[in-house]
């Protein structure tokens, strides 16, 4: 009985919806109208549930919302989702038509803005896909203390060195840990010494060229102004937060290490969260002209093969908690190392995916440890 008066419902609402039926040409010139009314409309179911939750409770969904913190939490994530419905309709409806030069033109200067170099970021120059390009999102993959936040670090000081701006969210680790390697890495770069984190806090305890070394890389990173760290984005907020910052800074690459470390909403389950991390990137890289790096772990599947030091199949997922990250990306590698290559400082770079032409052989790198460093020697 009860299968008979849900389907006896959703047949009439069907007619119902049929029956409003448009022809796609006409529909598209009514997508402004039809976009004011829903922001009209949200809006106004927003500011009344806001009210409600400042002066009491309510229940939204599964939640339950009142006082301060929980109308700033709701503000935040009504937010989000109102955005985000905004972007599946602009993206699902934009049409162009090339009707004319300015058409033309408008797209090749699109064309000339997308996938446009930062820097190589040390891994061999393959092809002409090989250097850190904008608009791209690339995720790195490796178990703990492989070296993921390494390469970020090496990459991330090519990156400044050739004189582009970088936001990086460190999360886990601390902004005066992330300070230091960044610029034990430059050093090395830069001068080809070999300091420690200990010598960036003291430099005057360590003689004449150390400290020099150190004073000027330190005044190099500071008065380009272009690094910049920031401790945690939140999964709920990250669109928002992104492009606050963007506005503010204009960096030209962003490093989100790692997939699971930004802050959470309640009740989300950890797939939830990447998936929301995995789809704001995507769309932030495809609208912005910005190179997006992202560090994960490898899911139980791709750890299988890593554990016995096997290759990983293509159609093994190899990002943690959710498939939709390596989806999402332009290109996945996986860090990946065993007992041989550990003796010998060494590590193996594996593309699992690449939306250029594939390349199905590792690559082997020296690998330093200590400063952050990595370097690619044919012989």
């Amino acid at each position: 009985k009860a299968a008979e008066i849900i389907y006896s419902r959703t047949i009439e609402l069907y007619n119902n919806c049929f029956a409003l039926a448009q022809e796609s040409d006409s529909i598209i010139n009514s997508m402004p109208l039809y976009k004011s009314a829903f922001l009209r409309k949200a809006g106004e179911d927003t500011v009344k549930l806001q009210g409600k939750i400042l002066v009491g409770q309510i229940r939204i969904g599964r939640e339950t919302y009142g006082g301060s913190e929980d109308w700033l939490r709701y503000t935040s994530l009504a937010s989000t989702e109102i955005r985000n419905r905004i972007d599946d309709i602009d993206n699902a409806n934009n049409v162009v038509s090339i009707k004319s030069l300015s058409d033309v033109q408008k797209i090749q200067e699109d064309l000339r803005m997308t996938f446009v170099p930062v820097c190589l970021w040390g891994i061999p120059d393959l092809d002409d896909e090989t250097p850190l390009l904008r608009n791209k999102l690339y995720s790195i993959v490796a178990s703990a203390g492989v070296g993921k936040t390494m390469l970020c670090i090496h990459t991330v000081v090519r990156v400044l060195r050739a004189g582009y701006r970088v936001l990086f969210m460190y999360s886990e680790n601390t902004e005066a840990q992330v300070w230091a390697y960044i610029i034990v890495n430059y050093v090395w770069q830069e001068y080809g010494k070999f300091i420690t984190p200990d010598m960036v806090k003291n430099p005057d305890d360590y003689g004449d060229e150390i400290s020099k070394v150190i004073r000027m890389s330190i005044m190099s990173t500071m008065e380009s102004g272009n690094i910049n760290l920031r401790e945690a984005y939140h999964y709920d907020s990250l669109s928002e937060e992104l492009v606050a910052d963007y506005n503010r800074i204009k960096f030209d690459v962003l490093v989100v290490d790692h997939s699971l470390a930004l802050l959470e909403g309640p009740r989300s389950t950890k797939k939830e969260n990447i998936d929301k991390l995995s789809v704001c990137l995507r769309n932030f890289k495809r609208n912005y002209p910005v190179c997006v790096l992202v560090t994960s772990h490898p899911s139980s599947e791709a750890r299988y093969y890593l554990q016995r030091d096997q290759d990983v199949p293509k159609d093994v997922p190899t990002t943690r908690e959710s498939q939709t990250l390596e989806a999402e990306s332009d290109m996945c590698i996986i860090l990946r190392e065993n007992e041989t290559l550990r003796l010998q400082n060494l590590i193996q770079i594996e593309v699992h995916k690449r939306r250029a032409r594939p390349i199905s052989y590792k690559i082997t790198m020296k690998k330093f440890f200590d400063v952050c460093g990595f370097v690619y020697d044919e012989s």
